[in-house]
């Protein structure tokens, strides 16, 4: 997958997009995969931005030390 320079907020608004364009039914099939292509594309920059996110919260400094933090379910 060729990783775009986009933040967050810009890959989900093009997977928003992309699932408006699908939801309305009104696109050609061929024009309807490329946007399902598309769609799952920023769906995964979405996801890995969020993991590396959630990864640098998941260090939190405690008494001057950097620890994992745990959620308890």
């Amino acid at each position: 997958m060729e990783k775009e320079n986009i933040t967050f907020e810009e890959a989900l608004a093009k997977l928003q997009n992309a699932v408006n364009k699908l939801e309305k039914g009104e696109i050609k099939l061929d024009e309807a995969f490329e946007m399902f292509e598309q769609g799952i594309k920023y769906a995964r920059i979405c996801e890995e931005k969020l993991t590396n996110i959630e990864n640098k919260v998941a260090k939190i400094v405690k008494d001057g030390k950097l620890e994992d933090f745990k959620v308890e379910e």
